[in-house]
């Protein structure tokens, strides 16, 4: 048919209509959506893939890969969730009689390593755990901070384990109507933020990011660190440098659609890790660390944008109330339950 790969996503084609616009094919492998500015040009792919393939037309997007799709082109909103998923897993664990949480994971919990009360079944455990995982890399950033607190102890789940993991189950079956929403216009913006040595096992640090785009995120992470960093500066310098990375990234697909909306802002909350961004001189790793966050972004401050976000608003994890502190605070309607 004539259609070019993206070398910025490998699942995205692209097609020039030889009379109208270009038709933007997204495939995940048998599944496909075709996205256009006309719904003549739609039509046209969706003939030229019929003529060589069996497919089945589904008509407008609704659900794609368990994930729910709603638009309401009035208010030019579009949001979504997975409901499906998570009663699916509710009922197969046998929570769906039990009562609802209203967060996934208490603040400053530690889940040590200790070799007592083991669980029997360890692929019970694991097959939660990775439902779970799944989920906050899909529709729910938050449980990305639970998840990957849970995660580490697949290989030897003991019963207090087992119980916090339940309990993210229980946040989610009261929490099933919560969706990403987009509505607006809003330019992509990140924060970031990380504990410091909160697994107290291996000492590490872990980072939390997001990035939001016409007010919904568009990606998340919550993740442990590599390095065992010796203050908070280094930890939350690190998880800057991680989020650069990711902004990074996130700048191609709009510059190869023919976007270009230049410097990100990136708001974190700790002044020596502002203060190191702007170091002039520093050692080997310093430096290394410098290259990272000043090409191509830019740390967002109380002297530098007018943006400093307090701890307590960005935690480590992206956890719910968390992200939706932040949202109310900055405007940002990202998660919001029902409509």
């Amino acid at each position: 048919m004539g259609a070019t790969r993206s070398t910025v996503d490998l699942f995205r084609f692209e097609w020039h209509h030889p009379l109208h616009e270009r038709v933007f094919i997204l495939v995940y492998i048998d599944d496909l959506i075709v996205a256009g500015e006309s719904f003549s040009c739609v039509e046209d792919i969706k003939n030229g893939v019929s003529a060589k393939f069996y497919v089945r037309d589904m008509g407008e997007v609704k659900d794609f890969i368990g994930i729910k799709v709603m638009r309401h082109k009035r208010a030019d909103k579009l949001t979504l969730s997975n409901p499906g998923h998570i009663m699916a897993l509710i009922q197969a664990f046998g929570m769906h009689t039990c009562a609802p949480k209203n967060t996934a994971m208490a603040s400053g919990v530690t889940l040590n390593k200790t070799g007592e009360n083991r669980i029997p079944d360890d692929n019970r455990y694991a097959e939660m755990v990775g439902s779970l995982l799944v989920l906050s890399k899909t529709t729910r950033p938050d449980i990305s901070f639970s998840a990957v607190v849970l995660s580490p102890f697949m290989y030897c789940p003991e019963k207090d384990r087992m119980r916090a993991a339940k309990g993210v189950l229980r946040y989610l079956g009261g929490t099933t109507l919560l969706r990403i929403m987009y509505v607006g216009n809003d330019a992509l913006e990140g924060y970031v933020d990380a504990d410091w040595a909160g697994d107290t096992d291996g000492r590490r640090s872990t980072t939390g990011f997001i990035f939001t785009l016409n007010g919904g995120p568009i990606s998340w992470a919550s993740k442990r660190q590599s390095m065992v960093a010796t203050s908070t500066a280094e930890a939350e310098y690190v998880a800057a440098a991680m989020a650069t990375k990711e902004e990074r990234w996130l700048r191609r697909p709009p510059s190869d659609l023919g976007v270009d909306g230049g410097a990100v802002p990136m708001g974190d909350c700790n002044q020596s890790c502002l203060a190191l961004d702007k170091k002039t001189r520093g050692d080997g790793a310093d430096q290394a660390c410098l290259h990272r966050l000043r090409h191509g972004s830019r740390l967002s401050g109380a002297r530098g944008c007018g943006l400093l976000l307090p701890t307590q608003r960005l935690n480590a994890g992206v956890r719910a109330h968390t992200a939706a502190a932040v949202a109310g605070a900055h405007g940002i309607p990202g998660c919001r339950r029902g409509w």
